[in-house]
């Protein structure tokens, strides 16, 4: 009788043990969410950016990104929800996610925007650095033309009567898309960055309205690959002479040429732009080397053909506006 009752009991206590066995509630999938966080400037890594789910089940749960601007959120229970990426540097960005199985997603983040401009040879809190180029000649030049930001489409748009240099200030003439230094003919021209020249020659033949006549100036284009990753083009014109060929490397500091007052320009100077590469198409849009420190948003990044500008120097040349100005215009499109 006892080694029966012994049985019971023990065919009762295990009843759930093993086997088929009663269910202990519905099943959940889990998933996952990983991401990266980007300067939509320089396209590098933003370090110690909080990404936080502001609704849904999983309101508040948080991630904070690596020194490679990644983070990552586990056992999720899926779903749709809105995410939020913030940083003191930066302006937070929100992003509807979808969290199914194992999704991922970007954050491009802007810089937060200067209070008030900055003019001068220190880098501003709005500004952001990305450490490409050194000065294109050796010795203190001058400026004859700035970058606008409002716009520079040169001689493939028209003017639209307003000049804004890098800390938002009038000065240069409308639409100008580079730098002008005033040097003498003969002065020694030099790489900005290690590269491959893209093109070393006379530029396609154009009628210049400065001169009323058609010129073709010469000029040398080098392509450059960023720390991050992208590429850029740095532009030198109105050369005298020119020292390298097509398909070249060069480093930084290497002579490329000699400046002159060859093509569409009034006066002997290096006329130098910088070009965003932008995908494998190899789209070209300009911008400038000394980013932007003006208050407010920069024209350029919000004109819909614009893009954002860093502080591309490693060394910069010290900006100083000449009353001694230049105007000059190239092939548009090249």
């Amino acid at each position: 009788m006892r080694a029966r009752l012994r049985g019971i009991l023990v065919t009762a206590l295990c009843a759930g043990c093993g086997g088929a066995g009663p269910s202990s509630g519905p099943s959940t999938t889990s998933s996952s969410l990983s991401g990266r966080v980007l300067s939509r400037a320089t396209r590098l890594a933003v370090e110690s950016a909080r990404a936080e789910i502001l609704d849904g089940p999983e309101a508040g749960r948080s991630a904070d990104t690596d020194n490679e601007g990644r983070f990552r959120l586990d056992r999720l229970t899926g779903g749709r929800f809105t995410l939020r990426v913030t940083h003191s540097l930066f302006q937070p960005e929100d992003q509807a996610v979808a969290a199914t199985g194992e999704a991922s997603v970007v954050f491009l983040l802007k810089r937060k925007t200067c209070e008030v401009s900055s003019c001068g040879r220190a880098i501003g809190p709005c500004n952001e650095p990305l450490g490409l180029l050194r000065p294109p000649f050796s010795a203190s030049r001058r400026t004859s033309n700035q970058f606008d930001h409002h716009y520079p489409f040169g001689l493939s748009g028209p003017d639209d009567g307003v000049f804004q240099n890098y800390c938002g200030a009038p000065a240069s003439y409308d639409s100008h898309d580079g730098y002008d230094w005033l040097m003498p003919h003969g002065t020694e021209v030099l790489a900005a960055a290690d590269g491959t020249v893209r093109f070393a020659g006379a530029e396609p033949a154009f009628f210049c309205p400065l001169l009323g006549r058609v010129v073709a100036g010469n000029v040398v284009l080098i392509d450059h690959t960023a720390r991050s990753g992208e590429g850029y083009r740095t532009v030198y014109r109105h050369l005298d002479d020119i020292a390298v060929t097509g398909g070249q490397r060069v480093s930084a500091g290497d002579a490329i040429g000699s400046s002159g007052n060859t093509g569409c320009s009034t006066g002997p100077h290096l006329h130098f732009g910088v070009y965003r590469q932008f995908g494998n198409a190899g789209g070209l849009v300009p911008v400038d080397p000394y980013g932007w420190q003006g208050a407010g948003d920069d024209p350029w990044s919000v004109e819909p053909r614009g893009a954002f500008s860093a502080w591309l120097w490693i060394d910069p040349p010290v900006l100083g506006l000449s009353s001694d100005v230049i105007r000059d215009a190239h092939s548009p499109g090249f």
